[in-house]
This record gives structure tokens, sequence and C-alpha cells, in this order.
């Protein structure tokens, strides 16, 4: 699920971290940041996509064993994390894993979504959207050279979560941007989902998140709750690094 600030800071904290960035945003400043020229290195570089919302409901788990066998040879920590944070199974390499995951992969909603995936992100939709990510990339890696260059998955959380950045894979569920008209969108129940969260279930917004999520994930070890100043001036960073 998406992230709860109040896990993270105080929610009186939080809603002036929010109105603060919010103000900030409104702002209409140059942006010297986006005006900075590629590296020639940047230029060059080739950002992996790898489809794991396809290779899963594709796999053959008539052996579950040998299935999650070879999605771990492919996908390795980001399949751990799969099964173990967004699916909360079993240890990824455990012999009971396969097992648990066929019960995900036959489930008619899963299968219903997957279907929808694959209707709503067209081969010409993820193409545009890869172009704009590897943008991202190339820029993020202009600035941080020494850095590691993520690999992108696409897949399908089960709307577990939108944004799954880890040390060298950012991972985007493309069950989390089907728009929010969109009819399995609305089915989400209103207490877990609310209308706001909803609306921003759009592709639109999937690279600006997938930013966000990255440089989130790199500067996490910076981060250090103080005071509200602290957590103003940190949060801004973060907001104005992945613009």
């Amino acid at each position: 699920m998406w992230p709860n600030l109040n896990k993270i800071i105080p929610p009186f904290t939080a809603l002036c971290i929010i109105l603060f960035i919010s103000g900030c945003a409104g702002c209409e400043g140059d942006k010297p940041l986006q005006k900075v020229e590629l590296t020639p290195e940047a230029k060059e570089l080739t950002i992996k996509f790898k489809r794991f919302d396809k290779d899963l409901f594709g796999a053959d788990f008539s052996n579950p064993t040998v299935a999650c066998q070879q999605l771990y040879h492919t996908y390795g920590s980001f399949f751990c994390n799969f099964v173990e944070n967004d699916l909360k199974l079993a240890a990824c390499q455990s012999d009971s894993v396969g097992q648990l995951l066929v019960p995900f992969v036959k489930n008619a909603d899963m299968l219903e979504t997957h279907k929808e995936i694959q209707k709503v992100f067209t081969d010409e939709k993820i193409f545009n959207i890869s172009a704009e990510l590897s943008m991202v990339i190339q820029r993020w890696n202009t600035f941080f050279p020494d850095s590691i260059i993520p690999c992108v998955v696409y897949y399908q959380s089960a709307w577990n979560n939108n944004i799954a950045p880890l040390d060298s894979t950012l991972g985007i569920a493309l069950d989390c941007y089907l728009g929010e008209k969109n009819s399995l969108t609305q089915k989400l129940h209103p207490e877990m989902f609310p209308a706001y969260q909803k609306a921003n279930m759009d592709a639109n917004f999937l690279v600006a998140d997938a930013a966000k999520g990255w440089v989130a994930r790199q500067a996490r070890h910076y981060y250090q709750s103080k005071d509200l100043l602290n957590e103003l001036i940190f949060y801004g960073k973060l907001m104005y690094v992945a613009e």
C-alpha cells in the first residue's frame, strides 16, 4: 500500500510538510536542475526494463518449485521483495513459496487484473513511459554519476505497493495506475483506498511517483527525525531533486 506518513512522522508534522511543499510547488520560479545538460556518459546509458507481471503470469506453475527458481534467477532480490513483503507468503527461496504462489497466479481477480493491465498498458504506452523513465535515470546519473543505475521492473502488486524502490531495482506496480475511472480501481474498498487516493492512480503520475520513490530510497540514510524545521527541509530537498 501507499506509505503512511503517520508511521514515519507525527500527523501534525506531516500536515505542515504537505502544506509547505504544496506552497512551494505553486511558485513559478526557475528550475535550474532541469536546465542542466546530460553528461555524455549519462546519454550513453542503456536502462534495462523487465516485465515481471508477464513473466509471473506466464510462468509454468505445473512445477511451482521450478517456476519460482526461474523467477528468482531472473529477478533476484525483487522477486524476494515481492513474495516476502508485498504478498507476505514465505522466504523467497523456501520450499513452500512455489505452492503458496499458485493461488495468487490462479486467482480470478488477479487474472482479470492482469488482463486489464495488458489492455491499458499497451506496448506503445509502455514504450513511451520507459522513454520518460530513461530520461529520469539519465538525469539522475548526470548529478550522481557514481550511484547505482536501477533496472526498472513493471509488475502487479495486488495494490500492496505502487512504487517499490530497492537498492538496484525500481519496481512499478501497473495495477496501481489503471486510472481513477477504471472499473477495477472503482471496486477497491473506499476505506482502504479513499477517493483522493484513487484520483492519483493514473498513469500520468507514474513517472513522477517513480522519481520520488527512487530519490527517497537513495536519501533514506540521511533522514533524522528532529523537529519540524528539519522535517520541512528534508522533504523539501526530496521534492526538489525529484522534480
